[in-house]
This record gives C-alpha cells, structure tokens and sequence, in this order.
C-alpha cells in the first residue's frame, strides 16, 4: 500500500491509514530551497494533552521559519482510553496500571512502515519523536525492531506501567490503595 502525498493536504483534514488517525502537512522553509524528490519524514506523538498536529505545541509557520529543509510532518492522534501504547486501566493512574497494549505497538510500527513507503517519502529518513506518553511510545516503537529509523528524539520519557508503589509520594500512594 503506498500513498498519495496527502501532505499537500490541509493540515486539519484527519487521515486513516492501517486504523491510526493522523494529521499532516509540508513543512516548507520561508527561504527559498530545492523541493527534494523524495522528503524526510517526520513523526511527533505528543503527550496525553491535545494530539494530531494541535499535539505538536508550536506554530506550523515557526516550524517553516526554523527548518533549513522540507519535511513531511506527520501527528498521529490519540485512541481514547489508551497512553498511546498503554491501556488506562484506572484513570487518571493509567500510568501506573497500564499494561502494553502489543497489538498497538505493531499496528503503529505498520503504519509507519505504509508511510515511509509512500510516493514521495524518503524511506531512509523516518524520524520519531515523542513527549511524555508518546516519548514512552516511541520506545515501544523502536524496541519492537520492525521499523528502520534514521533519527528518534525523546522528552519527558519516565516508567509507565509499573508494578509497585516504591518511591511514589505517600500522596500519590494512597491514591492507588
């Protein structure tokens, strides 16, 4: 399955490929540069607040303003109920309770294997890059082996899933009880 360069798309309009809901656009530097055959692609799962492309937290023009080359911007946009790969099996503590979702880990790493495959996309430059929850699903991503990744970048990225109460707050551990 390959795409059309649906990036040349409004960045609102919400996709569906493989079952991941997502949102894309070009980024274009303002400088004037040679518009590549094939462009990188670039994939940010924000954290648990908004996601798809309102998930990245800057202007997409202050993207263009700062990116020396093209690039494919791609948001997917959160499953309710889940960390992205995590169940949350106890809100708001699905952090700490939530099993990995493996069947979510392979239908992601699917569907970045069908966009980097795409017309247009260079398939030797996929990046991923996650805050948070999605920085935790970005490792998920990377420890099943099944994409190739030119870059990955992680903010934020704590334990999720934990077995136990060490080293939470007593606060935070009377809320488990």
């Amino acid at each position: 399955m390959s795409l059309p360069p649906i990036w040349s798309e409004d960045p609102s309009k919400v996709h569906d490929v493989c079952g991941v809901r997502f949102q894309c656009t070009l980024i274009n530097p303002i400088v004037e540069s040679q518009q590549p055959e094939r462009y990188p692609l670039v994939i940010w799962f924000c954290g648990l607040g908004p996601s798809g492309l309102d998930g990245i937290g800057v202007e997409l023009s202050w993207l263009s303003r700062v990116s020396s080359k093209p690039v494919v911007l791609v948001a997917p946009i959160r499953s309710s109920g889940t960390w992205w790969v995590l169940n949350d099996s106890q809100p708001p503590l699905g952090c700490v309770f939530g099993s990995l979702l493996e069947g979510e880990v392979e239908k992601y790493c699917h569907w970045i294997r069908i966009l980097a495959g795409s017309s247009g996309i260079d398939p030797n430059s996929v990046s991923l890059f996650g805050g948070s929850a999605g920085a935790y699903a970005v490792s998920e991503v990377m420890a099943s082996g099944t994409c190739e990744l030119y870059c990955v970048g992680l903010a934020a990225l704590h334990g999720h899933g934990r077995p136990d109460d060490v080293g939470l707050s007593v606060e935070f551990r009377s809320c488990l009880e």
